[in-house]
């Protein structure tokens, strides 16, 4: 398993940085730069954003009675995303912008559902109140 996940580590960077290369071929090494610098404030900004909507989302929720499992699938689907755009990589980036963008995201809502259905329903998951 961990010379596997090791492997696929270093499959990875060499992907990456082949795009990387191709990319500041074609476009040039500072545009490049400033493109993935770009991306990785976006994220920043992304999950400040997204956190304070999502409580707000699943407080609103818990007053009406509901269960917030959507708010929650809904924000975990975005935190994500906004993790994957302040990671540098082209795969990174472009795993998150499709996990951000409303219209791609909703793709991957019955997913992270079922995953976080899982884990609560197997106790794994801890949920705080205060």
């Amino acid at each position: 398993m961990v010379r596997k996940l090791f492997f696929a580590f270093i499959v990875y960077g060499i992907v990456e940085l082949a795009i990387y290369l191709w990319i500041s071929q074609w476009v040039g090494v500072l545009p490049t730069v400033g493109l993935f610098a770009l991306t990785s404030i976006v994220g920043v900004i992304l999950l400040r954003t997204v956190g304070v909507k999502t409580v707000s989302a699943i407080q609103t929720s818990v007053n009406k009675g509901e269960v917030p499992a959507m708010a929650m699938v809904e924000g975990l689907t975005q935190f994500i995303g906004g993790i994957l755009l302040i990671l540098p990589g082209v795969l990174t980036n472009l795993i998150g912008i499709v996990l951000v963008l409303p219209f791609t995201r909703n793709l991957f809502k019955p997913v992270v559902y079922r995953w976080l259905r899982k884990r609560t329903k197997n106790h794994q998951m801890i949920i705080v109140q205060k």
